[in-house]
């Protein structure tokens, strides 16, 4: 008795793997079981998220004498860069502070009486004025020493 054309071979092979998948495709599936998965939060809910978390770092640093800012909102930079803040009793001795107070003092607000605004610097700035910080620099630049 001859075979049917279409079941034999590799073309025989590939319609069964056809008819196989498109059945699959069809059965029903069962629903999930278990509560249905939270949404993950807005870009929104995020920032507000971000932003308690920081003023709280803020305030327990504060409270614990390690943060000393100089500018009225106390910045995030060095909250979130050194865990601390001496900005303020750093630029009563005259010495750079950090970029976030350094631009909020040029916009007027500065926390630290009888400071000029104008005479304030960021770390960055004072780098570019003197690279190596009042040390003396080697004899030969290209040794590296």
């Amino acid at each position: 008795m001859d075979r049917p054309r279409w079941s034999t071979g590799v073309r025989g092979l590939a319609a069964r793997v056809i008819l196989l998948l498109l059945w699959i495709g069809c059965q029903r599936t069962p629903a999930p079981d278990g509560p249905p998965a939270e949404s993950s939060p807005t870009l929104a809910e995020q920032h507000q998220t971000i932003k308690a978390g920081l003023a709280n770092l803020i305030a327990g640093l504060t409270a614990e004498g390690k943060y000393q800012c100089c500018i009225r909102e106390p910045c995030s930079w060095c909250a979130m860069q050194v865990a601390g803040c001496g900005c303020g009793p750093g630029l009563l001795r005259g010495e750079p502070v950090c970029a976030e107070c350094a631009l909020m003092w040029t916009k007027g607000q500065g926390a630290v009486p009888g400071v000029d605004p104008e005479g304030v610097r960021s770390f960055l700035e004072a780098m570019r004025d003197d690279p190596w910080c009042g040390r003396t620099p080697p004899s030969n630049p290209a040794s590296g020493l």
